[in-house]
């Protein structure tokens, strides 16, 4: 049930955001269309001129309690189906991982 894969100390997790929700919170794992798990992130932003991307880094570090400099959009810039690229090791996160969803 990982919505996240580590691979040489590079961790990507897997998010489908819905935007313009009523609060921010994560909503819980859903499979995508392919079979990959995936953190379900509701957001308050809407999704203009990248306004939900920004607040879905914010609300993932927040969670995870770690620097928003850690972390970076690699795939999904103008889609749901986002992947987010962790620039730490595996053992750094593996808590603040559980922290997003036990």
């Amino acid at each position: 049930m990982d919505f996240w894969t580590e691979k040489n100390d590079i961790v990507i997790l897997f998010i489908t955001v819905i935007p313009k929700a009523s609060k921010d919170e994560v909503a819980g794992i859903r499979a995508d269309m392919f079979g990959q798990n995936r953190l379900l992130v509701r957001l308050k932003a809407v999704p203009e001129k990248g306004k939900a991307n920004k607040a879905l880094i914010d609300f993932i570090a927040k969670k995870m309690r770690i620097a928003k400099s850690y972390l970076s959009l690699i795939s999904g810039e103008t889609n749901r189906q986002k992947n987010i690229k962790i620039d730490l090791p595996m053992k750094d996160i593996l808590l603040s991982l559980h922290k997003l969803y036990p």
